[in-house]
């Protein structure tokens, strides 16, 4: 297990990049680096592609056919699970989401389990995305729900009521950031990102599988 701090150059080669003030604004973008991969990957593309996504990115693990990606993208934390299967990628993404947020004179963390079905790679899909304005509007709605009811959960008629209300726009957001997650891993790992699909069929390509919610 590889455990470090990785500052690299967009565009430089993997072994200059250690050099001194030979590295650029996409070396923040990776920050603390895990996994068992060979160090003779190049990660300079990877890391510029993080830049033009502005995603920075904390962890990246690698065991077996389990990769483990932690980002955080416009304020939310995002650990994301992919399972691969030789040059293929299981067509289902699990996110586990965090958000620190403050209201009124209240802070809240909000978490929230999804699980985002891969239909196909939308490749045409890059015009960079600052801000998950819908995910967001949900976490919003989430906190204020919670201000009148006892039990905050998935089951629960208001939190579906929220979700069902914003799936279409979440799905968009969810779209592109699993566009932005395998092309980046297309990058990093050197592969082409096909999807492989299972005879499991889900009525929805976003499923929200559980909630957490605390105030501190």
């Amino acid at each position: 297990m590889l455990e470090r701090i990785v500052n690299i150059s967009a565009g430089s080669d993997y072994k200059n990049s250690s050099k001194p003030n030979r590295y650029n604004k996409s070396s923040n973008y990776l920050s603390t680096f895990s996994s068992s991969l060979s160090d003779s990957i190049s990660l300079s593309p990877a890391t510029a592609f993080l830049s033009s996504v502005n995603w920075y990115l904390k962890k990246l693990k690698k065991n077996n056919n389990k990769i483990e990606i932690c980002f955080e993208f416009d304020g939310f934390d995002f650990t994301a699970n992919v399972n691969q299967s030789g040059a293929y990628f299981q067509n289902n993404i699990e996110y586990d989401i965090k958000k620190i947020t403050e209201m009124m004179v209240e802070r809240f963390e909000v978490q929230i389990l999804i699980l985002s079905r891969l239909n196909h790679i939308n490749n045409n899909m890059f015009d960079p995305k600052f801000h998950l304005t819908v995910l967001s509007d949900m976490i919003n709605k989430i906190i204020e729900f919670s201000r009148y009811s006892y039990s905050i959960s998935v089951d629960s008629t208001g939190i579906m009521k929220i979700f069902s209300g914003l799936e279409y726009g979440l799905r968009n957001e969810f779209d592109y950031i699993n566009t932005c997650l395998l092309s980046f891993l297309e990058k990093y790992l050197t592969v082409k990102a096909d999807i492989l699909n299972d005879e499991m069929e889900y009525d929805n390509t976003l499923i929200m599988e559980k909630i957490h919610l605390k105030t501190f």
